[in-house]
């Protein structure tokens, strides 16, 4: 017979106690290590998605670097009250582009919506922040949808998808009635707003 004595189930217990502790401890300083280690990057792209979303609303074509979008944004984005920017384009001419909150289907709906210097026609739309559903609603990102506001004149309305080619007038999302609704209701409630929201400052 071995000389070893059994151990006690108490001290199997405390074992298994420590040791799930430990393996805790390692695995929380390692995610906090990658927080703390990619945070400020995270906090860098979220502000280039948000430079990209306002200059694709003025109707600029933000290029792919990083460091290009940067320059753009600081040659040609004036920030206003944070509800609205005031932008120059290639051109010379100032357009205004606002910041706007609608709910869709399942949350909230965040979109930036660009119009001319007359507050007249949209210079662009783009709709940078939702959780519609993928296929569905969500393809109110989709530039199809986003570019079909272009040079146009509001308010707007919908129609069947393939139809909506006039002033006034957009292509629906077939099956995400609600999210086209939200989406119209934006670009709708921008342009009702927008010269209360610019006034003298033009």
């Amino acid at each position: 017979m071995s000389g070893r004595k059994p151990r006690s189930k108490g001290r199997e217990r405390l074992f298994t106690v420590f040791f799930m502790f430990a393996v805790t401890v390692v695995f929380v300083a390692a995610v906090s290590a990658a927080h703390l280690f990619a945070r400020d990057a995270i906090k860098r792209n979220e502000s280039l998605f948000l430079k990209r979303s306002v200059l694709a609303a003025a109707g600029i074509a933000a290029p792919a670097d990083g460091a290009a979008v940067e320059k753009l944004y600081a040659d040609r984005v004036r920030a206003a009250d944070g509800r609205h920017y005031r932008v120059l384009r290639h051109d010379g001419d100032a357009v205004y582009v606002f910041t706007r909150r609608g709910t869709g289907l399942w949350g909230p709906i965040d979109a930036h919506v660009g119009l001319d210097a007359a507050l007249d026609r949209l210079t662009g739309v783009d709709f940078y922040a939702h959780g519609e559903t993928p296929g569905l609603g969500a393809r109110i990102s989709e530039p199809w949808f986003t570019a079909q506001f272009r040079g146009k004149k509001g308010p707007f309305r919908p129609q069947p998808e393939g139809t909506g080619a006039a002033d006034g007038r957009f292509d629906a999302v077939t099956g995400a009635t609600v999210t086209t609704t939200a989406a119209g209701d934006i670009v709708n409630g921008v342009i009702a707003d927008a010269p209360g929201i610019v006034g003298g400052g033009r």
